[in-house]
C-alpha cells in the first residue's frame, strides 16, 4: 500500500512510503483487542478542559467484537508522557514538525502538528505528549518554513514511524528517532534508564500479541468443545422427552382401549344381572302358585 501524510500534496511529500508490513502487524493487534476485551481510549480534540496535557477521554470496552460498555468524559485512562527527539541540521528559517495518527499528534493535519524546539547539538525536542497506554501510534517528521506548517519542504525518509506503548512505560518515555527513518537507529528510553530498539520493541509487541491470540484461541477451542458436549446433552434430553411423550400417548391410547373394554364388560354384567333377576322373579311366582293349589286340595279332602 502507498500512502502519504494527510494535509500535504505529492509535491510537498516527496517520498511515497510503503507501510504494508506495519499495517499487517497493526491489524493483528486490532484483532487481538477485539477478542480480549480491550479498552480503547480516544480524545476529542475540539474539547479543552483547561488542563495542560489532558483532554476529555471517551472509553469504550469491547468484548467478542461487541460494544459492552461506554463511558464519556472520564480521565481515568493511564497516560504516558512521551517526549520526541530528532537530530537534524536545519537551514535558517526552517523548523521541524511532527504529525501522526492520534489527535495529540495532529491527526495527520499539518496545521495541528507538533513543533519541536531546537537544542544544543542540533537536537530538536517536542514538549511532553500524553498518549494513552496500550496504544499504537503512527507518525512522521517534516521540515517546514517557520510559522508555515502546511508548507512541507521535506519529509523524513523511510516508512512512517510506529510507537507502541504499554503500562511498563509509565510515567515517561523518551523517543529518539533518526531522520533516515531506520528503526534500528532509533531508541526508546524509560525513566528508569532502560532502553529499547524501536524495531525490536514492535516485534516483541506483535510476538506477545500472537502468543495471547494463541492462548485465547485455545481457550475458545475448549469452550467450543464444552458447547458441543452441552448441545449433545440437550439433544439427548430432547430425544428422551420426545420418546417419553410418545410413551405417554401410547399409554393414553391403551388406557382408552381398556376403558372401552371395561365399559363393554360392565354392560355385559348389567345384562346378565338383569337376566338373572328376571329368572329369579319368575321362579318365585311359580312357587307361590303351587303352594296355593296344594292348600285348596287339602281343604277339599277334609
Amino acid at each position: 500500500m502507498r500512502v502519504r501524510a494527510r494535509g500535504s500534496s505529492e509535491e510537498e511529500y516527496g517520498e511515497i512510503v510503503d507501510v504494508e508490513a506495519v499495517d499487517a502487524r497493526l491489524a493483528r493487534l486490532d484483532a487481538l483487542g477485539a477478542r480480549l476485551g480491550a479498552v480503547y481510549a480516544t480524545t476529542d480534540d475540539d474539547e479543552d478542559d483547561g488542563r495542560i496535557g489532558r483532554e476529555s477521554v471517551s472509553v469504550e470496552r469491547i468484548q467478542g467484537g461487541a460494544l459492552i460498555e461506554r463511558g464519556g468524559d472520564v480521565d481515568t485512562v493511564q497516560l504516558i508522557a512521551c517526549k520526541f527527539q530528532m537530530k537534524r541540521t536545519m537551514a535558517f528559517g526552517e523548523e521541524l514538525r511532527l504529525v501522526g495518527s492520534h489527535a495529540k499528534l495532529g491527526s495527520w493535519d499539518m496545521n495541528k502538528s507538533l513543533t519541536l524546539t531546537w537544542g544544543e547539538g542540533d537536537v530538536w525536542t517536542s514538549d511532553d505528549v500524553e498518549l494513552p497506554v496500550d496504544g499504537v501510534f503512527i507518525y512522521k517528521y517534516a521540515v517546514v518554513p517557520a510559522g508555515q506548517p502546511a508548507v512541507v519542504k521535506e519529509w523524513q525518509s523511510g516508512n512512517n514511524q510506529v510507537l507502541t506503548l504499554s503500562s511498563n512505560d509509565h510515567p515517561r518515555l523518551w523517543i529518539y528517532d533518526a531522520w533516515s527513518g531506520d528503526p534500528n537507529k532509533a531508541s526508546i528510553y524509560r525513566e528508569d534508564g532502560l532502553s529499547e530498539n524501536k524495531e525490536e520493541r514492535l516485534i516483541n509487541r506483535v510476538k506477545n500479541a500472537d502468543d495471547r491470540v494463541k492462548m485465547v484461541e485455545q481457550e475458545v477451542k475448549y469452550l467450543q468443545e464444552d458447547l458441543q458436549t452441552a448441545n449433545a446433552k440437550v439433544n439427548a434430553l430432547r430425544e428422551e422427552a420426545r420418546l417419553a411423550a410418545n410413551v405417554r400417548i401410547a399409554l393414553k391410547e391403551q388406557l382408552k382401549a381398556e376403558q372401552q373394554r371395561s365399559n363393554v364388560l360392565s354392560s355385559q354384567i348389567d345384562a346378565w344381572k338383569m337376566k338373572f333377576m328376571q329368572l329369579s322373579d319368575g321362579q318365585e311366582k311359580t312357587g307361590n302358585k303351587t303352594v296355593q293349589y296344594d292348600a285348596s286340595d287339602e281343604s277339599k279332602t277334609r
